[in-house]
């Protein structure tokens, strides 16, 4: 999944990525997804601002 939002003279990417495969070799309690978020801000002008990549673990199924 991908959103763009436009706000405060900057224009911001996040992407989404989940799995289920990582399960059983997690070590959480009611483990139903693992996920990486994927975030790249730029001003409107185009040079990059930074980019961040977050990793979690959710007990919320994918069918949800």
């Amino acid at each position: 999944m991908k959103t763009i939002d436009k706000g405060h003279g900057r224009l911001e990417r996040r992407r989404i990525w989940t799995s289920e495969d990582l399960n059983r070799y997690v070590d959480f309690p009611y483990v139903q997804q693992v996920f990486r978020v994927e975030r790249v801000v730029c001003n409107l002008d185009g040079t990059k601002q930074r980019r961040e990549v977050a990793y979690g673990i959710t007990s919320v199924p994918a069918h949800v």
